[in-house]
């Protein structure tokens, strides 16, 4: 909108005078540089510093409402301003005299950025000290705050504090002269979108997908669809899952997609281990979609055939359990070393016959294989003590019986 004097002079014969004339003037100036002021702050609501006419584009061909002056031509952007010139305001701090800020104008067509493919990319325009402009792009997403971010070579981000653009090196944050303009996604071939950049929403790519209040707070999308990524992350497994924020709505689509997917393959190695407990356990079993075939546990009995190469125990007393209730009727084995039976000690294996009743009657027999070359055996009968070792008589292949003090008897 064009200036309207807000104190026009009367340069009639009867108009003002001299010094009327001198004060109009004073006061119109003073007016204009208030105005001026409240433009580059952003009207009085804009962000501190020199405000919100800083270091973006201030003017150029619009339709819509919106800026129209880029166009994408394969994975080429042109830039217009052969009709309405494009006006660019690059912020350089201040001096002792407020802010130092350079106006440049383009009042041409252009092909300004050749982009690479698949990708989201960042376009902006760099003003070199003697007043050149250059075009440029990244992918890494530029940034607006008071303080430098992680480094990264050829990252920018705006320092809201000194008003400055600021480049990584690969070694030094170096100030520079640059406006970002757009945020350009390709595909293999072309240009899919331009959205003019706002420097004043959060991030770049928070200018392409906005922003939403809940409970009277605002939210960034990005910053909520990235809490999203990196739990789908997590939950998907999916090390290739991205959580650059420009491409988080497809990972996040993809992503969701495809945990179905992920999910039963994960599940069909396991799926006929339905009556395990505990499936972690079966890390020995060469396939688990056979276990339905063989036991079923429900509580604690299991039905089936249970094929096991071996078993094996500690540590068993023998003499503690006759005479005390096991409570069980069934078998119980265990190493039995340095046991003493007549006098003389014995290491092996014992094994218990128990049978459990309603009463506290101790029933049951008890086996002991000593020293591999001896095998002895004692009958529970209710009696609470440990009764006497029995050794157990064998017979050879010629029908001779031989005891244990090692006399033998043939029978005819």
């Amino acid at each position: 909108m064009a200036y309207k004097e807000k104190y026009p002079l009367d340069i009639t014969p009867q108009g003002d005078t001299v010094p009327e004339s001198i004060k109009k003037n004073r006061d119109e100036l003073l007016n204009i540089a208030q105005q001026m002021e409240l433009k580059a702050g952003g009207g009085g609501t804009g962000g501190g510093g020199g405000g919100g006419l800083r270091n973006r584009v201030l003017s150029g061909k619009v339709s819509n409402g919106e800026f129209s002056f880029l166009t994408g031509d394969n994975l080429s952007v042109m830039i217009d301003g052969s009709q309405t010139p494009v006006l660019v305001s690059f912020a350089d701090g201040f001096n002792d005299y407020g802010a130092v800020d350079y106006i440049q104008t383009i009042n041409r067509k252009q092909s300004a950025w050749s982009l690479p493919a698949n990708s989201t990319s960042y376009l902006y325009i760099e003003r070199s000290a003697s007043g050149g402009l250059t075009y440029g792009s990244t992918t890494l997403e530029p940034l607006r705050q008071p303080n430098a971010p992680a480094a990264a070579t050829d990252k920018m981000y705006y320092n809201t504090t000194n008003e400055k653009m600021n480049v990584y090196t690969g070694t030094y944050w170096k100030n520079i002269l640059r406006v970002v303009v757009a945020i350009v996604v390709t595909d293999a071939t072309r240009v899919k979108s331009i959205k003019y950049y706002d420097p004043y929403l959060n991030t770049a790519t928070d200018a392409v997908i906005g922003k939403r209040t809940v409970d009277g707070r605002d939210y960034m999308l990005t910053d909520i669809l990235n809490k999203m990524a990196e739990a789908i992350k997590k939950i998907a497994g999916d090390a290739n899952f991205t959580n650059n924020p420009s491409r988080t709505l497809t990972a996040i689509a993809n992503t969701v997609n495809g945990l179905s997917s992920v999910y039963y393959r994960k599940t069909d190695t396991v799926a006929e281990a339905t009556h395990a407990v505990r499936a972690d356990n079966a890390t020995n079993a060469t396939t688990a979609d056979i276990a339905t075939q063989n036991v079923k546990k429900s509580g604690d009995t299991m039905t089936g055939t249970l094929k096991v190469p071996g078993l094996s125990n500690g540590a068993i007393d023998l003499d503690y359990y006759a005479k005390n209730r096991i409570g069980y009727s069934g078998f119980t084995f265990g190493e039995c070393n340095s046991y003493s039976i007549w006098g003389s000690k014995y290491w092996g294996t014992g094994a218990m016959f128990s049978w459990n009743t309603g009463d506290a009657r101790i029933l049951g027999a008890q086996l002991y294989f000593a020293n591999s070359n001896a095998a002895f055996i004692r009958f529970d009968n209710n009696s609470n003590i440990a009764t006497e070792w029995q050794r157990i008589a064998t017979f050879e292949n010629n029908n001779t019986l031989t005891f244990p003090n090692g006399a033998k008897l043939k029978v005819e």
